[in-house]
């Protein structure tokens, strides 16, 4: 069984929207990796507790205060494995 690769999650800044993803998005799925431009902090929390997925983060403008909130919520995946999380 080989690992999945991360999905990779992007984070918009306050005048953006998902959409101005698209572009990058289609690249990255065309390469082979899943991306997603929803919710933050519950699509983050689906991917990681439920699903067990690694996530790479990319934030964009007022994004970045956003995402880095969210994602100092969550442990690691390295932490988690560590600590039994």
């Amino acid at each position: 069984m080989t690992k999945a690769d991360p999905t990779t999650l992007f984070m918009h800044g306050a005048w953006y929207s998902p959409n101005h993803f698209q572009p990058i998005m289609l690249l990255f799925g065309h390469a082979g990796y899943p991306t997603d431009a929803k919710d933050i902090h519950g699509e983050l929390e689906m991917l990681v507790e439920q699903v067990g997925q690694e996530v790479v983060v990319v934030t964009h403008s007022y994004g970045g205060m956003v995402g880095t909130e969210t994602i100092h919520e969550r442990a690691s995946v390295k932490d988690q494995i560590s600590t039994g999380v």
